[in-house]
């Protein structure tokens, strides 16, 4: 009977994961490119890198925090926020909003459905 449940879980889930990988590729097509461009033209410059991925999510970070964390960023935060529009910032917040409704789920999911 829990496999039913499980099947139906996960089936449930596949929607906003869906969300989520649509919500990358517009944020990373609409918004980190162009800006990328921007910086370029500028004489800055961008990383040459993207373990696993991290670089979209840390424009949207940029984008959305006030603090920088020079430390922590492989980009350069200035010229980000120096580029950043409000219809970018929206873009940023839908992204991170996506990310934390597929991580809800997805873990709830784990405890209940995961190795016992």
């Amino acid at each position: 009977m829990m496999e039913n449940y499980e099947s139906i879980f996960w089936l449930c889930c596949s929607i906003p994961l869906v969300n989520f990988f649509i919500a990358y590729l517009v944020f990373a097509q609409m918004t980190v490119h162009p800006i990328e461009k921007k910086i370029k033209a500028s004489g800055g410059s961008i990383p040459q890198w993207d373990n696993m991925g991290m670089r979209i999510p840390s424009y949207a970070v940029a984008m959305l925090l006030p603090v920088k964390v020079k430390a922590a960023q492989a980009i350069d935060e200035d010229s980000v926020q120096k580029f950043t529009s409000k219809s970018d910032k929206k873009k940023a917040i839908y992204f991170m909003c996506s990310f934390v409704i597929i991580l809800i789920p997805v873990m709830v999911g784990y405890f209940v459905f995961g190795p016992n």
